[in-house]
């Protein structure tokens, strides 16, 4: 593992496999997910938790909820309103050349 120059180890800002979410982390993915108008779920299983639990939360507070995959997940029939098959990055390319063409 690189170590940083303060002695420690360098690891990249995202969660692997294994390990805990930090609380303040989820504590505001939470509260964010009671606001939302709309969550868009990209690349997920649905299988994962506590952050499988995100979107449930925002269906029960209202939101649409958009899901970008290539096979469908644990969340597509119970939770998706709106299911894009395929690719994230083509499909995330469309959704902004479409955005750009209406501005």
């Amino acid at each position: 593992m690189p170590l940083c120059d303060c002695g420690k180890v360098l690891k990249p800002d995202f969660i692997f496999f294994g390990e805990g979410i930090p609380e303040l982390a989820y504590k505001k993915s939470v509260e964010a997910a009671q606001k939302a108008d709309v969550v868009i779920i990209i690349g997920s299983t649905g299988e994962v938790y506590p952050a499988a639990n995100i979107p449930q939360i925002a269906k029960q507070k209202g939101a649409s909820i958009i899901e970008i995959n290539p096979e469908k997940s644990l969340f597509t029939d119970s939770l998706t309103d709106v299911f894009l098959q395929g690719k994230a990055s083509e499909i995330m390319q469309e959704i902004l050349i479409g955005i750009n063409n209406k501005l």
